[in-house]
């Protein structure tokens, strides 16, 4: 499909000069020009043929600008490369929080205690963000900003999902607020590992409590990009699902909360799991207990509406969600 611009005044004698004013699209699917009304607003359709009459009678310029567009014709540019407004696609919907966690990181795949530490994504988890774009461009949700946390693997699930939708112009606030629970002396672990070295019971206690991470950890985050610009006082040393919701609250209620209302448009949050688990018992009646067990897969996005606090999942998931997650 292609798009030549042409006044819907033929050129005549009086008027010798083509204005360009308003789109026609072009098919080259076959060995006939159909002409199509552009999404465009006030696009007007006009035959290649009638233009073709006034040759005669133009000016040197119209005879090398009819040529030109029918070199246009034969040369049409491929479908992705034509311009689309992305109010288009987005659907006629009241302002939401989408809330996303991250694509798999390299620890979630060996099945290791992450939180504050900076890990990558794996293959997989760059494919799960760029999927999760796809996801919401079929359910034509859009958004103006994004927040995500100081960690990379949240970084770099907003970097690839924007590509995907081409909306590089879309803001990105970081945020250390948005940071995963601090595990604490867990950091690093295997998970299977240790629960069968702790029991059950004890693991499901340090796993809801952790112990403080040690002073001369290798994992302590101060000493990296990622406890940049956190004060030395709120810097966790470990959290509980209830420590992280009263982190995450007053950034909810300050920065993102009011440019919602503000700006009536929707936003996205990409986080990791427990982050968003914590961030959901704030913003929604879903008791702690249950939200310790909410399954949050990752590259899911959720769609919270904030005029009734429901949540529903977007994608092939959405008739089976809300779940309880499985054991790890």
């Amino acid at each position: 499909m292609q798009v030549l611009w042409a006044s819907a005044a033929a050129w005549t004698a009086q008027q010798p000069l083509l204005h360009i004013t308003h789109p026609i699209c072009v098919s080259s699917d076959s060995s006939h020009t159909h002409l199509y009304r552009s999404r465009a607003k006030g696009a007007r359709s006009v035959s290649l043929a009638s233009l073709r009459m006034d040759v005669e009678e133009g000016t040197d310029w119209t005879i090398a600008s009819t040529r030109l567009f029918e070199m246009r014709r034969l040369e049409s540019p491929v479908d992705d490369e034509c311009v689309i407004s992305r109010d288009d696609l987005c659907g006629d919907q009241e302002p939401q929080v989408i809330l996303l966690r991250h694509g798999e990181s390299s620890w979630n795949d060996l099945n290791r205690f992450t939180g504050w530490h900076d890990v990558p994504l794996s293959e997989l988890g760059e494919q799960q963000a760029v999927e999760a774009a796809r996801l919401l461009l079929e359910e034509g949700i859009c958004f103006d900003h994004v927040y995500c946390s100081k960690l990379k693997r949240t970084i770099k699930t907003s970097w690839l999902l924007l590509e995907e939708l081409d909306a590089f112009d879309i803001p990105i606030t970081q945020a250390w607020q948005l940071n995963e629970r601090m595990y604490g002396a867990l950091t690093g672990l295997n998970k299977k590992a240790t629960r069968l070295q702790l029991g059950e019971l004890h693991y499901e206690q340090l796993r809801r409590e952790p112990p403080p991470m040690e002073d001369d950890s290798c994992y302590d985050p101060s000493r990296g990009s990622v406890g940049r610009g956190v004060p030395p006082e709120l810097m966790p040393r470990k959290e509980s699902f209830e420590d992280t919701t009263r982190r995450v609250m007053p950034y909810w209620n300050d920065e993102i909360l009011p440019r919602l209302h503000e700006t009536g448009k929707s936003v996205l949050i990409i986080s990791s799991k427990n982050l968003l688990r914590s961030l959901i018992v704030g913003i929604t009646d879903l008791p702690i207990d249950q939200a310790v067990e909410l399954d949050i897969p990752n590259g899911m996005p959720i769609a919270f509406n904030p005029k009734d606090g429901t949540l529903r999942a977007v994608g092939p998931l959405a008739d089976s969600w809300p779940r309880k997650a499985e054991s790890t």
